[in-house]
């Protein structure tokens, strides 16, 4: 994934996906594939007033389970932020010298 909502496609990617339609698309070997692929049927489609939005044929993956305990992974995850926000920081004052330096100020 590019980010939570983007995805490149690789090439396996791609060969899932054609393979899934070559299979819908000659009636073998093909099966419904929760968060991937469903071939609905027109029945179900006018159920929802012919919105063809994926997620409500489409459903959600499964997730896997969270192995790891909350305690540990809110500490993780902190000191993660933690990182983060001191980099945010470094890079702002970069950011605000370099526009200085162009005749850009921005306190």
């Amino acid at each position: 994934m590019k980010d939570r909502v983007l995805r490149d496609f690789t090439d396996d990617d791609l060969g899932q996906v054609t393979g899934a339609f070559h299979h819908w698309q000659m009636g073998e070997g093909y099966a419904d594939v929760a968060g991937f692929v469903k071939s609905a049927k027109l029945k179900e489609i006018q159920k929802h007033d012919h919105v063809l939005t994926p997620g409500r044929y489409v459903g959600a993956a499964d997730q896997e389970e969270d192995s790891e305990p909350f305690a540990e992974k809110i500490a993780r995850l902190t000191t993660q932020l933690k990182g983060q926000f001191k980099e945010s920081d470094r890079l702002e004052v970069e950011i605000k010298k370099n526009l200085a330096g162009m005749g850009h100020e921005l306190d």
